[in-house]
């Protein structure tokens, strides 16, 4: 029998049509309940995840801050017109992937 391959992008499409209420990775697209998140820290109180693990370890630096900002952008879009306002700058934010990507490669 054929083993499920999770990151085939056919099987991505249909985890997340059966999971539309969890966000996904910004790379392969799993939805997080079928994928572990890497979490970027820009504060002691705050935490970003824009890629799976096995996404994080299988980019580059240039593609990381491409899904980060990604999803910052995002993040800022959903406060618009609320009073909430991001905690860190975008640029905070990629210097703090950088920063993570040099100690994990």
């Amino acid at each position: 029998m054929k083993k499920f391959n999770k990151r085939n992008p056919l099987n991505v499409y249909r985890l997340r049509i059966m999971n539309p209420s969890y966000s996904y990775c910004h790379k392969c697209g799993l939805p997080w309940n079928h994928c572990k998140s890497k979490s970027v820290h820009a504060n002691e109180h705050s935490a970003t995840f824009a890629t799976c693990q096995t996404c994080w370890e299988n980019s580059t630096l240039e593609e990381l801050k491409k899904y980060y900002t990604e999803c910052y952008l995002k993040q800022e879009q959903s406060l618009f017109g609320s009073n909430h306002k991001m905690k860190h700058t975008l640029n905070h934010l990629l210097d703090c992937v950088e920063k993570e990507y040099n100690k994990t490669k």
